[in-house]
């Protein structure tokens, strides 16, 4: 069974087409089989001493009792540091109710949860994690009746965590589905480590630190991206005050503000980063969100607009997007030349998975355009993720995240071009002062 993440989807611009999700990053992390820890007491006091039974995550769910019944799951015979670890020693802060189920609401409250009782460092990626991976995780053991709907239990994390020492027992890699959790927990803990607490501590936003979260935002972060990009990162710094109470306001042109708060270690795990450039991304996005969902617990649930919606938000300005199956390649040499020339904001989205390896139901920012080669420049807000050779190699050999198509290529792997038409900024020379004792020349 995959455990498949818990993420908000958007569509991307389309008419002719259906709606597609929007693909939130997995890190490409290499993931270690976990060390072992000194355990946890909670989680070892739920488990009975047996075997953990062989066939990695899918015998455990073989091992299920019957419906509605809650049989003891298998012991592990380590106690492995990790996602499974700090799931076991957070779970009565999560489980407020004591009803033996960290529900979503209670996740929820945990990934916001400020004073005291906030969740830090490992523990904030962990609930992040939970957030993500809950609907999943909760499958693992059938302690319910009917769906596993009402959150994870002990028991669901028991059969995670003896999941894991069967893999150290024998040995063995981790199952894909448990190395992508235990993947991404080390990810959120690393993102929180490496967080400036700083909205701007080098003054100015940078492209190459946008990073996508776990929310499907990427058409609001391919549309900062691109704002940054052709030198207009002050109407990203103009766009936010810092309040005395540590809260931000953000005015989006023509919007009314929004204020936020600063963000907790879980939000930084879960969210968009901009890693050492500062807290600037994290609170743009949640503040995008906030706009869109003013009712979400969590303020990244309503981040997941349309390429209009996003570059309309962030510059104010209309946006004409041109579906590419009823584009010519000319028409998208002389828009892309323009737009780039203008200093506007271009992004572009792929409704499916698309060629040469490029993740689809995504969105990309336009970084450049030239003519003279007719290349366009793209970069993916994961930071990562880009064409790739028949043999699965990176083109340009950098996984940045960056790189190139000609234009004709353009055409054909994307959906849909989303640009900018930003005001002229001509200036006009005004007329010479007329001497009123002069008549102007040609008569009067």
């Amino acid at each position: 069974m995959s455990l498949q993440q818990r993420t908000a989807v958007t569509p991307t611009e389309a008419v002719a087409a259906p709606a597609a999700s929007v693909s939130t990053p997995t890190p490409s992390v290499s993931t270690p089989t976990p060390a072992v820890s000194p355990g946890n007491a909670a989680l070892q006091a739920s488990l009975p001493a047996v075997a953990a039974p062989s066939g990695g995550i899918l015998g455990l769910l073989g091992a299920n009792p019957a419906e509605g019944t809650t049989a003891p799951p298998a012991a592990p015979v380590c106690a492995p540091a990790g996602f499974g670890d700090r799931a076991g020693a957070i779970f009565g802060s999560v489980d407020t109710d004591g009803d033996g189920h960290m529900s979503s609401g209670e996740i929820d409250a945990a990934m916001t949860r400020t004073g005291d009782g906030a969740l830090t460092g490992a523990d904030a990626a962990t609930v992040a994690m939970l957030r993500r991976f809950s609907g999943s995780l909760e499958e693992l053991s059938n302690d319910e009746w009917f769906d596993e709907n009402d959150g994870v239990t002990r028991a669901d994390i028991a059969r995670y965590v003896a999941a894991v020492c069967e893999a150290q027992a024998n040995g063995t890699a981790l199952p894909e589905d448990i190395a992508g959790v235990e993947g991404m927990f080390q990810h959120a803990s690393n993102q929180i480590s490496g967080a400036s607490r700083d909205l701007f501590p080098t003054g100015a936003p940078d492209l190459a630190s946008i990073r996508q979260g776990n929310v499907g935002s990427c058409s609001f972060l391919s549309a900062v991206g691109s704002l940054v990009d052709q030198g207009r990162g002050d109407e990203l710094t103009n766009m936010i005050a810092t309040n005395s109470d540590g809260s931000y306001t953000v005015t989006f042109p023509g919007r009314d503000p929004v204020t936020v708060p600063a963000p907790t270690d879980a939000e930084i795990a879960y969210g968009a980063t901009a890693g050492a450039n500062g807290l600037w991304l994290n609170v743009l996005e949640r503040a995008y969100g906030r706009s869109r969902d003013a009712d979400a617990v969590v303020a990244t649930d309503g981040a997941d607009g349309s390429l209009r919606d996003a570059i309309t938000t962030l510059t104010g300005n209309s946006v004409n997007v041109d579906e590419m199956w009823a584009t010519g390649t000319g028409t998208t040499h002389d828009r892309l030349t323009a737009s780039m020339n203008g200093g506007a904001v271009v992004t572009a989205s792929i409704m499916s998975d698309g060629e040469q390896g490029l993740p689809g139901g995504h969105a990309y920012t336009v970084v450049g355009y030239d003519p003279a080669s007719r290349t366009v420049t793209l970069r993916n807000p994961w930071g990562h993720g880009e064409r790739t050779n028949s043999d699965g190699a990176i083109v340009d050999g950098t996984n940045d995240g960056t790189f190139t198509l000609t234009v004709e290529e353009f055409d054909d792997i994307y959906t849909d071009v989303a640009y900018e038409e930003r005001p002229a900024t001509t200036t006009e020379t005004p007329p010479a002062p007329v001497d009123a004792g002069v008549a102007p020349a040609g008569g009067t």
